[in-house]
């Protein structure tokens, strides 16, 4: 504590000494001083439990419950035992099935073979056979082979694939609900020869490959037997109007 020469003149003034004064200072310097050294080690020791804590809480030992009492765990004893090995193998054979089923009604489309099912493809074979079943997969597969469309026949498209029948459930329900394909019916009720049969087949061929193909967008050649432009039907109603008049 310190005291301004003021207020040390009017202590001196009120008659303490100049030794009391000293003697007061000297004792309220040594109270503080035990204060703060008091203050100082609770603080040591405040940081030596923590410490202290924070060691044992990195080195805990856990003691084992005693279970000599308790009642056998059978999950634990006795873990089921899961065999894929059945699952995996049946998911192969339907794959290989379905793999030669594709190769063998692709004939005479340009639609590509299928070298393997494995991987992705294997998955989503698996999550359409497990949706719809696995005569659906055929049926699919028929379907879209007997579309002129879908199997690329018809030359306005051409990315089918196996792949792409079960990529998604919507391409797979599209190719399942669409309509199988009818056979030729004769004119008039005629029942027809196997050969005559075969001519219609591949005349209805012909004239699929006769149509021109859908040219893209950026195709100069796409609008040349289309609309005429604007300004030609405006210079072609001009010249009409002249005329009649």
């Amino acid at each position: 504590m310190s005291l301004s020469e003021a207020v040390i003149d009017a202590l001196v003034a009120t008659g303490v000494t100049v030794e009391q004064l000293a003697a007061a200072m000297k004792a309220s310097l040594a109270e503080q001083g035990e204060k703060a050294a008091e203050k100082r080690a609770k603080d040591a020791e405040r940081q030596r439990k923590s410490r202290s804590n924070r060691a044992q809480s990195r080195n805990v030992t856990v003691t084992p419950r005693d279970t000599t009492d308790a009642p056998p765990n059978e999950y634990i004893s006795n873990p089921p035992i899961f065999d894929v090995s059945n699952e995996t193998s049946a998911a192969s054979d339907f794959g290989k099935r379905v793999e030669d089923h594709w190769n063998g009604k692709i004939s005479g489309t340009p639609l590509p073979k299928c070298r393997k099912i494995t991987g992705t493809r294997l998955k989503h074979l698996r999550c359409r056979a497990k949706m719809f079943g696995e005569d659906a997969v055929f049926t699919a597969i028929d379907n879209m082979i007997a579309s002129d469309f879908h199997s690329g026949r018809s030359g306005r498209w051409t990315e089918g694939s196996l792949g792409w029948l079960v990529e998604t459930q919507a391409n797979f329900e599209k190719m399942l609900e669409r309509a199988p394909a009818k056979p030729p019916v004769a004119p008039s009720g005629k029942q027809w020869t196997p050969e005559e049969r075969a001519e219609y087949l591949a005349g209805l061929e012909r004239r699929e490959e006769a149509k021109p193909p859908i040219r893209p967008p950026d195709d100069p050649q796409r609008n040349r037997s289309g609309p005429r432009p604007i300004g030609q039907v405006v210079r072609l109603t001009n010249q009409s109007q002249d005329q009649a008049a």
